[in-house]
């Protein structure tokens, strides 16, 4: 609530169709962020289990782009020896493949597939 009243220090400014159970917009740091939620929230009367799945969605593509951007380091370091001599398209993107691979098994995302053939037909599999 501390949160709350600090973002929103002047409470008349808080639209009446927000509830207190809207409070997580108070946990997000960007000002543009926050405040695009709340008229989100507001216009199209979303309730805060939206907000938090918005936010959770957010948090996750993230974090999903940091174990993008390790396996590319990794990738890039070890594989500049292909890259320079021209290796195919192809094959540079099935070692890419087993770095990601490598890279979300400690992670939220183990059981999905990385797969250099993606066949987005195919909607059991979740795919990288």
């Amino acid at each position: 609530m501390m949160n709350f009243h600090n973002k929103f220090s002047n409470f008349d400014e808080v639209h009446p169709k927000l509830t207190w159970s809207h409070y997580i917009l108070s946990q997000i740091n960007d000002d543009l962020e926050r405040m695009e939620l709340y008229f989100e929230c507001i216009e199209n009367n979303r309730n805060s289990q939206w907000l938090k799945n918005k936010i959770s969605e957010k948090n996750q593509s993230i974090e999903l782009l940091q174990v993008f951007y390790k396996a590319n380091q990794v990738f890039l370091c070890n594989e500049l020896d292909s890259i320079v001599r021209n290796i195919s398209e192809r094959s540079l993107c099935a070692h890419m493949m087993c770095y990601l691979k490598h890279e979300i098994e400690t992670t939220p995302f183990k059981e999905y597939f990385v797969d250099v053939e993606y066949n987005r037909n195919d909607t059991t599999r979740a795919c990288l």
